[in-house]
């Protein structure tokens, strides 16, 4: 069965909205336990032979040890639909960098490979619902056993 493209269009271009959470699991020592709430503007290209939606978040995490000390933080991604696939790209050092691959298979996206950023292993899941976008990134490593979660929602929920 083939991805629905134009779905996949409608639901990415509405996104305006996000839950964030990282959380630090058993025997990471980087403490990366933060949730937070936060709005993203799309800039998409569509074209032809490929669908690009550019997200810019922005991050209210919400400190409940020091009240006074929040933090807002920004970020960048790049989505390309094409066909069968979704690829993730993260803004870094300048540049969009490839990190993930999704290709649809017996009705869902499937991590086509782990990314490797040395010395840590990067894998992620992505789900589409009528609502928005659940996608998650698991980062494991000699320090690391990270798991960071957003729920992208619709304009209208």
């Amino acid at each position: 069965m083939a991805c629905d493209n134009s779905y996949l269009i409608k639901i990415f271009e509405k996104i305006n909205k996000f839950s964030f959470s990282s959380r630090s699991l058993e025997n990471s020592v980087m403490n990366w336990n933060y949730i937070g709430a936060g709005k993203t503007r799309i800039v998409s290209k569509i074209t032809s032979d490929k669908n690009e939606f550019y997200f810019f978040d922005s991050i209210f995490i919400e400190n409940s040890y020091v009240k006074d000390n929040n933090l807002i933080l920004k970020d960048r991604k790049l989505w390309c639909i094409d066909g069968n696939s979704i690829e993730f790209y993260h803004f870094r050092n300048g540049v969009y960098e490839k990190i993930f691959k999704f290709l649809f298979f017996k009705n869902k996206f499937v991590l086509k490979e782990e990314y490797f950023c040395n010395p840590d292993i990067y894998s992620g899941d992505i789900q589409i619902f009528d609502y928005g976008i659940s996608f998650s990134i698991a980062i494991k490593g000699k320090k690391k056993n990270e798991l960071i979660e957003y729920i992208y929602y619709v304009d209208n929920y």
